[in-house]
This record gives C-alpha cells, structure tokens and sequence, in this order.
C-alpha cells in the first residue's frame, strides 16, 4: 500500500507486514494461515506451553512436512533370505543368518554382519552392520532355518516401510475476517 495516502495505517503497521518504508508498506495477508495472539502459549495455569513466542509479523509453519528417519516410531523390518542353489537341488534347507545384537558401527555390508541399528536411548538409526571381530555372541535372523548341501549363497531382502510422501498439517484456528480501514477516526493510544 502507499504510504503517502495511508500515512496514519503504516503509522500503526510499519513495515512489519512488508513494503520497502520509502513507497510502501504491506499488510497482513492470512490466506491458508490461522491466527494467533501474541506472546508464548500458556495453560490454565498460567505455565508456558510450547516453545514458540509468537511476535507481530511472524510467520510459522507450512502446509506439508516429510518425515524423516528420527520422526518414525522404533520399528523392525521383516527380512526374507532366498537362497540360490546349484544343481537344480531345490530341495535344500536355507542356510541361517547369523546377526548380532551389538550396536551396528558401520553402513558397509561388505564382510560385515547385521546388527542392531535402532537405540532408543538416543532415538536414532545410526548404521546397520558391524565388525566380526566386534559382533559377540550371534543368533539366527528369525524365519531363517538351517543349511544343507546344494546352497551356493543367497540373497536378503528387507521389506520397505514408508514411502517418505508429505503429510497434511493443519493448526486449530478459525476463519477469521480481518478488516482494516484506511478512512476513519484515528486510535488513541492511552
């Protein structure tokens, strides 16, 4: 808006809102946004909730967010080993899958085995594998039974979860018609 024919408005709004303080100033545009007083939030009694101290002007939050490893619930993958066999010898058991229960401490597979990737101490998902000579005493990854003749190798295969798509955010709040008048009797401030 212009200054020079809405002087008393900027007078109370600044640039707050936008403008470049010489021609112009903006003012609020709540289109897809909800409002909220200012300050910190605070319960009924009285405490402060939320870490937020909302000021004139500021603008928070956007309409999708994506999740990333840290925002997903502590969770296990089922893994299926399918073996490969020569011969045509089918009829072999699957070989076990020796995984440890140690905290993984590298993300290369190569000569390493599985271990365990989540700690819920720090919630995260740091690696996946771990050294030999690191591993401890190893178990049987589940579903997997014991080897017989005819087993050359094989392969595992983790079942994905999630697809990493964004989610819909929405902030509790009412549609509000704000109105400013740029003719009128000017406010007093006491």
């Amino acid at each position: 808006m212009s200054i020079q024919a809405n002087s008393a408005l900027y007078s109370l709004l600044g640039v707050v809102w936008g403008g470049d303080a010489r021609n112009t100033f903006g003012i609020p545009n709540l289109s897809g946004r909800s409002p909220y007083g200012l300050g910190q939030a605070r319960n009924s009694n009285g405490a402060v909730v939320g870490s937020l101290d909302w000021q004139i002007g500021y603008l928070y939050g956007t309409d999708q967010y994506t999740l990333s490893q840290l925002n997903l619930p502590a969770h296990v993958h089922d893994a299926e080993f399918t073996p490969t066999y020569t011969g045509g010898n089918e009829t072999a058991t699957p070989a076990y899958v020796k995984v440890s229960s140690a905290k993984a401490t590298t993300d290369e597979p190569n000569g390493n085995i599985l271990a365990k990737s989540w700690d819920s101490r720090t919630s995260s998902i740091d690696y996946t594998y771990i050294q030999p000579e690191s591993a401890g005493t190893l178990g049987n990854l589940a579903g997997v039974g014991g080897g017989t003749g005819g087993m050359t190798g094989g392969t595992v295969e983790i079942a994905p979860s999630g697809s990493n798509a964004p989610f819909m955010v929405a902030t509790p709040g009412a549609g509000v018609n704000f109105c400013i008048v740029t003719s009128g009797v000017y406010p007093s401030f006491n």
